[in-house]
C-alpha cells in the first residue's frame, strides 16, 4: 500500500473504535432469536457461523491493532480474552436471553474468526516491519 494512502489512527481513537466494536458486537450476540430478522440469507447453510467468524475476525483485528504490542504475551491475552469472550457469549444465550442457544460449533466459529484476525496482524506488522527497514 502506498504510504501516502496509508491511514494512520492514534492510539486512543484505535482502542475507541475497538471497545466500540466490541460493544456492537455484545448487543448483535446478546439479541433475543425471535426479533431476528427472518431472510433468505439465513437460509444459507452455516450463515450464522459465517456472521460468528466474520464478527470475530473484525472484533481481534480490532482488539490486537488497539491493545496488543510488540510483546507477544500481550497478543496472547488479548487472543485469549477473545476466545474467552466466545464461550461467555455462549452462556449468557443459554441461561438469560430468550429464544438463544448454546452451541459448541459457535465457539469453533468465534475461535476460528479470532485465529483469522491474529493472522491478519501479524501479517500486516510483518509487512511493517520489512518496509521499515
Amino acid at each position: 500500500m502506498n504510504k501516502a494512502m496509508a491511514i494512520r489512527l492514534s492510539p486512543k481513537t484505535r482502542k475507541s473504535i475497538a471497545v466500540a466494536y466490541f460493544l456492537f458486537t455484545t448487543i448483535v450476540l446478546l439479541w433475543p432469536g425471535n426479533t431476528l430478522p427472518k431472510t433468505k440469507l439465513i437460509t444459507i447453510p452455516f450463515f450464522d457461523k459465517i456472521v460468528h467468524i466474520v464478527l470475530f475476525a473484525i472484533l481481534s483485528w480490532l482488539a490486537l491493532n488497539a491493545f496488543g504490542s510488540a510483546r507477544k504475551f500481550w497478543n496472547t491475552k488479548i487472543f485469549s480474552a477473545i476466545c474467552l469472550y466466545g464461550i461467555l457469549i455462549e452462556f449468557v444465550q443459554l441461561y438469560l436471553i430468550p429464544f438463544r442457544s448454546f452451541e459448541i460449533v459457535d465457539i469453533v466459529a468465534d475461535t476460528i474468526g479470532a485465529i483469522i484476525g491474529l493472522l491478519i496482524v501479524r501479517r500486516f506488522k510483518k509487512r511493517e516491519t520489512t518496509s521499515i527497514t
